[in-house]
């Protein structure tokens, strides 16, 4: 009887010790397993923010709040020779014009101020909208990118983002057209006309504003 017992007693504690180390050992592995797909995931996150995409949609998002002070951030003010064309588009008033150049030091320069008193004639309704629109992982990927068209009583416009490896230059061109016809009934191309956004990517990692061009 005590050899039973004996028996049973050492089957117990084989038993047990062998639970314990795979447990131990299971518990190990699901430590490295966490470990690399912690590591993983930091790796992928830095160096998703080395990617000149990523600014891009901070830059949307700050477009889409109307964040003015994180807006600047994509400027360098003032702007000179071509990246003042941006005062076109904060149609100001004969009397606005007078007043702010009798204020500035030099008219041709586009200031800070400058931009705190018109940023959302520059960053518009029908901008926010079709940039919102954009698929940023085509743009990124296919190096281009256009939204739908969007209806409007005058001028439908469509969004086309092109980015430029070579030049390392970014293009945000927002495309109207006319709404109207002849008394014909054939299109009337008068009225077409694009305002282009075009930004330079520094570093490869940021976006900033270089010029506005307006055609048509």
């Amino acid at each position: 009887m005590k050899k039973i017992v004996w028996v049973l007693t050492c089957c117990i504690l084989v038993s047990s010790c062998r639970n314990s180390a795979n447990k131990e050992s299971k518990s190990n592995r699901d430590t490295v397993q966490a470990g690399s797909q912690l590591q993983g995931s930091t790796a992928n996150a830095d160096s998703l923010s080395e990617n000149w995409i990523d600014s891009f949609k901070d830059f949307r998002m700050a477009v889409y709040h109307k964040d003015k002070e994180k807006l600047k951030g994509y400027f360098s003010f003032p702007l000179t020779a071509e990246g003042s064309s941006i005062l076109a588009l904060c149609k100001l008033t004969d009397v606005e014009t007078n007043a702010r150049n009798q204020e500035v030091p030099n008219p041709e320069l586009f200031y800070e101020r400058d931009f705190d008193h018109c940023y959302q004639q520059i960053f518009d309704s029908k901008f926010i909208r079709a940039v919102l629109k954009l698929k940023s992982a085509d743009l990124y990927q296919k190096h281009n990118a256009s939204t739908h068209e969007f209806p409007d009583p005058s001028s439908p416009y469509t969004l086309h983002a092109s980015y430029d490896e070579e030049s390392k230059m970014l293009q945000l061109n927002m495309a109207f057209r006319n709404n109207g016809t002849d008394s014909d009934g054939e299109y009337v191309s008068e009225g077409e006309h694009n305002i282009v956004y075009v930004f330079d990517i520094i570093d490869g990692k940021k976006l900033m504003f270089r010029k506005i061009v307006l055609a048509g």
